[in-house]
């Protein structure tokens, strides 16, 4: 007989750090809609980040919340601006298709700068980078690979650049290359030491507590976070103080302490509500339901999710949709309602297969296998754990894959 269905969930849990915010997804694979501003001359940077940035709630594989989408957004209208800058028919017909939301003809100017450039040699190198920086924020918008390839070979030509190496960071850390992402944050948080620049420390310290988090290995993940959390205060960087209670209030429930993580988390919830930030609001709420449901209290636990799950909606973040639906999966089997269970799950399935993300893609496969092992199918559920297992052996949460061994040993 399986443990009790408490026990045999694994949460869908967004994750908050300095700029970001990790949650899973919803709807099966999503049209595409584009239309043209009304008038694009004369829309302001921002209007028409805003416009391009729905390509990467929408698009297939795009909505990962490895990090918020406000960074993507700055990185991109840096772009904007310096194409907007550009003289000559290659720019005014990139910034023209940019506008009518495809993005080639702008990559392949800031392609063609970054390679002349790199040409002209070693002092040309830092210009060179920036290209390709450029390059990587609107890759982003379509292609994950071709994103992280400029912002790496941004790294290779100016290993200075602190924003090259957090952004190749961010994406290493989405195709679940734990050490890579690393490596990228530690570098960042060298250069942030170097330069005597503490936001940048904290932004590092952050990054690097998500990655021991996922890992398993919370006490180093605390001692990040905590760091962060004292510069973020003394900086006065509300939405860094915010990120990083989070990320706290995550550890301690984590280890049990919900007393601790409900206090976190409302402290958090508290800060993004002054500060308007409906996705921080959104995760919050959440992390508040996911305490709730540890409590056994689930009709407060599908109130928070149930509001998140508005919010999410009316941003159109999917990502934030999936992180929702899951829990409240999670709730219906606390209740045994495991048909609308199952349903919530496959919901979330879909779409964490749409954006390719591998942790949403476990954790759902997880949470059906357990499922199915209240059901009493053995087959089912020995599929769906071997599966889940596998892909976070792949990815190198091994605190999971130990939970799992465990699961699958049961059904033995």
């Amino acid at each position: 007989n399986p443990s009790p269905v408490g026990s045999n969930v694994i949460q869908q849990s967004p994750v908050i750090s300095p700029e970001i915010t990790q949650s899973p997804t919803i709807e099966v694979k999503p049209e595409i809609h584009f239309h043209a501003p009304p008038n694009p001359t004369t829309e302001s940077t921002s209007a028409l980040a805003d416009h391009l940035m729905a390509k990467v709630t929408e698009s297939e594989g795009r909505a990962l919340r490895i990090q918020s989408l406000e960074q993507e957004k700055a990185a991109l209208e840096k772009t904007i601006e310096d194409l907007q800058k550009r003289t000559g028919p290659k720019a005014e017909d990139a910034l023209q298709h940019l506008e009518a939301g495809d993005p080639e003809k702008a990559k392949a100017l800031y392609r063609e700068l970054a390679e002349a450039r790199a040409k002209e040699g070693e002092a040309a190198n830092k210009e060179a980078a920036e290209f390709y920086c450029n390059l990587g924020a609107l890759a982003f918008l379509d292609s994950t690979e071709e994103a992280m390839s400029a912002y790496a070979k941004a790294s290779e030509l100016d290993s200075q650049n602190a924003n090259a190496w957090n952004r190749l960071g961010h994406l290493q850390f989405r195709i679940g290359n734990l050490t890579a992402a690393e490596n990228s944050h530690n570098k960042v948080l060298s250069l942030g030491n170097a330069l005597e620049d503490r936001s940048l420390v904290a932004m590092a310290l952050g990054h690097l507590g998500v990655i021991a988090r996922a890992r398993g290995d919370l006490d180093t993940a605390e001692n990040f976070h905590k760091r962060a959390l004292t510069i973020n205060e003394a900086l006065n960087r509300k939405e860094g103080v915010a990120n990083a209670l989070g990320n706290l209030g995550n550890l301690a429930q984590m280890r049990g302490d919900l007393d601790t993580a409900e206090e976190l988390y409302n402290r958090s919830l508290a800060i993004n509500e002054e500060l308007g930030r409906k996705e921080g609001i959104a995760i919050a709420l959440i992390n508040l339901g996911r305490t709730a449901e540890a409590r056994g209290d689930l009709d407060t636990a599908e109130d928070f999710h149930k509001r998140a799950l508005t919010i999410n909606v009316g941003l159109s973040d999917k990502g934030g949709m999936a992180a929702a639906l899951g829990n409240l999966g999670n709730v219906s089997k606390a209740r045994g309602d495991f048909d609308t269970a199952e349903a919530l799950y496959q919901r979330t399935l879909a779409i964490n297969e749409i954006l390719g993300r591998k942790e949403g893609i476990a954790v759902t496969l997880a949470n059906l296998g357990t499922l199915e092992m209240v059901r009493g199918d053995v087959q089912k559920a020995r599929e769906f754990l071997v599966c889940a297992r596998d892909l976070f052996v792949e990815i190198g949460i091994y605190d999971k894959v130990t939970k799992l061994d465990g699961w699958i040993a049961d059904l033995e």
